[in-house]
C-alpha cells in the first residue's frame, strides 16, 4: 500500500468539499467572530433543475421549529428491546458518506443516517451550530420520524463529541456507544499555545473559504459548471455526482458548514461542562476506532506533530467511558474511515451490537 495514500485521501476530501472536517473539530475560542446568518436567496431556474435531479434518498420529515429534515433509516424495524443505529456525521458531512458502512450493516440491523439542519437535504436550522442545538434537534427528528426505542449512537470526528453530548442527555436511551476517529473537546485546553495559533488561523481560512464559495453558489458559478466541483474520488460514483450537486444547487450548505466551524468552539466548551470523562458511559459498550494517518491540523509540519500526537493520546483515552470497552486502529487508513474503510467501521458498530444483546 501507498504510505502517501491517507494524506491524497485528505487533499482530495478536501479540494472537493472545500473544508477539513476534523480542522472544523479543532475551532478554538476567539477564532473567528460569528456573523448573523443572511436570508436565504432565491433558488435559480440553473439551481432549481439540479435539485430537481438529486432527490433524498429518505424521508424527508417535518420537525417543529425546523421544516423539513433528512433521515434515512435501512434494515429491519427492530422490535421495542432491540436498539436502533443512529450515526452522527462529522462536522461538515452528512448521510452520503455512510452509504457503504450502513449497506454492510442493514440485512441484520436499522442503521438511521441523517443530514443535520443545512446539510445534505434537510433545511436550514439556526444559529449558532453548536452541540447542545444539534443534540436537541436529533432527539426532535427521531421522535418526529417515530424512533422512540433503544439506541446505539455512532459518531466520526466531531460527530463523536455530539454523540456523547446525546448518550449523557439521553442515558436510558443509549446503551452502546461506537467511536471513529473521534475528536475530543479537551484538545484546545491541552496544546500550547502556538499550537492553538495555529489552529485557530486554519479555521479562519476555512470559514472565508466556505463563505466565499457559498456566494458562488448563489452567483450559479457552480450550477453551471459543475466540473468547477471535483467529484470525491473516495464516494461511489453515484455518491460523488450527487453531492457534487448538492454543492452547486444547495448554497446553505457552504453557510451552514462555516457556522459548525464558528460554533465548534462552543460546543467544546459545553461537553467539557458536562461529565463526558472517565467512567460516564459506565458497563455501557463503547468501541474506539481510530485511523493513523498524518493529519494536517496545523499548516506547519512541527506545530502539527504536536497537536496530532496530543489528539491521539485523547482518543486513546476515550476507551476509559466505559468497563467494556474496545480500542482499535486501523492501519493505512484516512480520517474518513467510513470511506475507505467501511467493513472496519461496520465491524466497529456490530461489536457495540453485539455487547448490547
Amino acid at each position: 500500500m501507498d504510505s502517501r495514500r491517507p494524506e491524497r485521501l485528505h487533499r482530495r476530501w478536501r479540494r472537493a468539499a472545500g473544508w477539513s472536517l476534523l480542522a472544523v473539530a479543532v475551532t478554538l475560542p476567539g477564532s473567528v467572530a460569528a456573523a448573523a446568518p443572511a436570508p436565504a436567496p432565491a433558488v435559480s431556474d440553473a439551481r432549481a433543475e439540479l435539485i430537481q435531479r438529486t432527490p433524498a434518498p429518505g424521508r424527508l420529515i417535518q420537525v417543529a421549529g425546523l421544516g423539513h429534515q433528512h433521515l434515512w433509516c435501512r434494515g429491519p424495524i427492530p422490535g421495542p428491546t432491540t436498539p436502533t443505529v443512529v450515526v452522527i456525521s462529522g462536522a461538515g458531512d452528512f448521510s452520503l458518506s455512510w452509504r457503504q458502512v450502513q449497506s454492510r450493516l442493514a440485512s441484520h440491523n436499522r442503521v438511521c443516517t441523517y443530514d443535520r439542519a443545512g446539510l445534505g437535504w434537510s433545511a436550514t436550522g439556526p444559529s449558532p451550530r453548536t452541540g447542545a442545538t444539534i443534540v436537541d434537534e436529533l432527539t426532535d427528528l427521531l421522535a418526529a420520524g417515530d424512533i422512540h426505542g433503544p439506541l446505539v449512537m455512532v459518531g466520526h470526528s466531531m460527530g463523536g463529541i455530539y454523540a456523547r453530548m446525546f448518550a449523557a442527555r439521553h442515558p436510558a436511551r443509549v446503551r452502546a456507544v461506537a467511536l471513529i476517529d473521534p475528536g475530543d473537546e479537551r484538545l484546545d485546553v491541552t496544546v500550547p499555545a502556538a499550537e492553538r495559533a495555529g489552529m485557530r488561523a486554519g479555521t479562519a481560512a476555512a470559514v472565508t473559504r466556505q463563505l466565499a464559495s457559498g456566494r458562488q453558489c448563489t452567483a450559479d458559478v457552480f450550477a453551471h459548471d459543475l466540473s468547477l466541483l471535483p467529484l470525491v474520488e473516495d464516494l461511489p460514483l453515484r455518491d460523488a455526482r450527487t453531492y457534487r450537486r448538492l454543492q452547486a444547487a444547495r448554497c446553505r450548505m457552504w453557510r451552514t458548514v462555516a457556522a459548525e466551524g464558528l460554533g465548534a468552539a462552543t460546543t467544546w466548551k459545553q461537553a467539557r461542562r458536562l461529565d463526558l470523562g472517565a467512567g460516564s458511559l459506565g458497563h455501557r459498550p463503547v468501541a474506539v476506532l481510530v485511523s493513523d494517518a498524518d493529519v494536517p491540523l496545523v499548516a506547519d509540519p512541527a506545530l502539527n506533530a504536536v497537536v496530532l500526537r496530543q489528539w491521539r493520546a485523547l482518543q486513546r483515552t476515550q476507551a476509559q467511558l466505559s468497563d467494556r470497552s474496545t480500542f482499535a486502529v486501523a492501519p493505512g487508513s484516512s480520517h474518513l474511515m467510513m470511506l475507505d474503510r467501511p467493513g472496519s467501521v461496520a465491524r466497529t458498530i456490530r461489536w457495540a451490537l453485539h455487547r448490547v444483546r
